[in-house]
């Protein structure tokens, strides 16, 4: 009998258990013990050279680290906000758990479908995620994580109109959210372990969605009308409401984030190179100027910055907002010797 949608498709009934199956071999095991001089500020996973990189020091004061580089192929990679694991897709499409707070281990979360392509989102605080299968038409949500991974079932989400661009989950996995289009039209549905699949928002093109920290309450960025939209309750009833304070300057925006007290907000524009920064308590908004065209928003350690963009043959940008000042800086772009790569596989020599 064909499931319904936002109905659970399958659980263990256990909800999941990590099976650790040890270190993932490591082309340059002995980087991945090195002493790291300085605080580390995150880190950035290089899809071109296979290996994620330390970017050690602080905002304005920061370099690049030694690769960690692993020999099982992986083709994606999503790093936990506070920087102590990330979920990464492997060619065969399973999805392993990586632990960077020591020497790199791998955890098979049991109870994650196989499958490629797949989109991933982790909450503000990384402690749950979701992740949507395109072929499947499916979501599943995890919990617990790093430690404790609990996979919680599988939902289908047939009824969604248009393709997934975007989606979040709050920091106790309760709630997900889905930004669907179709051209320039978009539309928001929730859904949660208790309820069906909701639409919440309709409007234009959907290029973002967060969750503010510890929080059932989300932003949303509308690209086609240059809008920043909040959606609050979402636990019960939604109430949607713009922002008008940021009307004027919001262009073609692609990343929507938060600061990690849930004070400010910060905005990706990709229309005019820039950063806003809006302040909830006092109304005030800055826009940053950036020398490339934002990424994304990518929460570094500490919760008040962002990186900006991969590393990916460019300097690494970042934004930094505190209660006095907001700035965009760079991480200077390593330069490499041709030696230090293998002129077929194009990894780095050991």
């Amino acid at each position: 009998m064909p499931a319904q949608d936002g109905n659970l498709l399958s659980s263990d009934g256990r909800e999941a258990q990590a099976e650790i199956t040890g270190e993932l071999p490591s082309e340059n095991p002995a980087s991945a013990q090195d002493a790291v001089e300085g605080p580390l500020l995150g880190f950035v996973f290089d899809r071109t050279r296979n290996e994620f990189r330390r970017i050690i020091g602080i905002p304005g004061s920061s370099l690049f680290g030694e690769p960690l580089q692993f020999a099982a192929p992986l083709s994606n990679a999503w790093i936990s906000p506070r920087q102590d694991y990330a979920l990464a897709e492997q060619e065969d499409g399973k999805i392993v758990l990586l632990d960077l707070r020591t020497v790199p281990t791998v955890t098979y979360p049991w109870g994650l479908l196989p499958g490629k392509d797949k989109q991933v989102a982790l909450s503000t605080n990384g402690s749950s995620a979701v992740l949507y299968d395109p072929h499947r038409l499916s979501i599943q949500i995890v919990r617990g994580l790093p430690e404790s991974p609990l996979v919680v079932g599988e939902w289908s989400v047939s009824g969604i109109s248009g393709e997934v661009a975007s989606l979040a989950v709050d920091d106790l996995g309760q709630i997900v959210l889905l930004g669907c289009g179709l051209g320039n039209v978009g539309t928001a549905y929730q859904i949660s372990s208790e309820q069906q699949l909701r639409m919440v928002y309709r409007g234009g093109k959907i290029s973002d969605i967060s969750f503010l920290p510890q929080s059932q309450t989300a932003i949303l960025a509308d690209y086609t009308h240059n809008e920043i939209v909040m959606l609050q309750n979402l636990g019960e009833d939604p109430i949607v409401s713009n922002l008008p304070e940021l009307r004027v300057w919001i262009y073609s925006p692609i990343a929507v984030s938060a600061s990690i007290d849930g004070q400010r907000l910060f905005v990706a524009n990709a229309g005019n190179n820039s950063i806003t920064v809006l302040d909830l308590s006092s109304r005030e908004t800055v826009q940053l100027a950036c020398s490339i065209v934002p990424k994304g928003l990518f929460r570094l350690t500490g919760g008040n910055t962002f990186r900006l963009n991969e590393a990916a043959g460019e300097p690494l940008y970042m934004v930094q907002s505190d209660s006095s000042e907001s700035r965009v800086l760079f991480v200077p772009m390593e330069l490499e010797k041709p030696a230090d790569f293998h002129p077929e596989t194009k990894k780095r020599r050991p």
